[in-house]
């Protein structure tokens, strides 16, 4: 089920209207869009500054990113009325919960430090069409891990992903049998 539909089917268990729902699911589209743009522009600085910076140690690098992000998290917890990292209520975590923080916290070491090596190595551009394939997987693991198959034109969208990250990866040999006349357009 959609979440447009499922909004909708709440809604009447709510008694609010429809349009109301809607409307809110429409304010937050735009709100939650407006960030993922935002972030991908950032992020679009980062890989050119990454890229830059190839004289200096991948760890390094990753060193400053920790640094940044432990500063950002220190200063959420003081927004966060829930926070349990600076008060008494650190006890109650489980040790379930530990295991996926410490997990989190591997994988997101690991795929940062993966993609900042990447960024040294080769063209920026071509890390970002790569990693582009987490659509891809983040689908698989909505299907088979949780359950919830994806729409239609979710798979269709993923699968355009996958082929232009193929004919990326192909695009020194399509560039042969341009002829020297348009070249100047790619």
């Amino acid at each position: 089920m959609s979440k447009k539909k499922r909004h909708t089917y709440l809604c009447f268990q709510d008694y609010k209207s429809v349009h109301d729902i809607y409307e809110d699911y429409n304010t937050y589209y735009y709100i939650g869009a407006g960030i993922a743009g935002s972030g991908a522009l950032i992020s679009g600085f980062l890989n050119l500054a990454i890229n830059y910076c190839r004289q200096v140690n991948s760890v390094v690098l990753l060193l400053w990113s920790g640094l940044g992000g432990l500063l950002v998290s220190s200063l959420a917890f003081t927004f966060d009325s829930n926070a349990r990292f600076f008060d008494g209520r650190l006890a109650q975590v489980s040790s379930e919960q530990w295991t996926a923080y410490f997990c989190m916290a591997g994988a997101g070491i690991l795929s940062y430090f993966s993609m900042t090596r990447a960024l040294q190595l080769i063209d920026p551009t071509l890390v970002a069409f790569v990693r582009s394939l987490e659509i891809v997987l983040a689908y698989l693991v909505q299907a088979f891990w949780m359950a919830d198959i994806p729409e239609p034109s979710s798979v269709f969208g993923s699968s355009l992903v996958i082929l232009c990250v193929i004919l990326i990866g192909f695009e020194d040999k399509f560039m042969s049998f341009v002829p020297e006349k348009i070249k100047y357009l790619f």
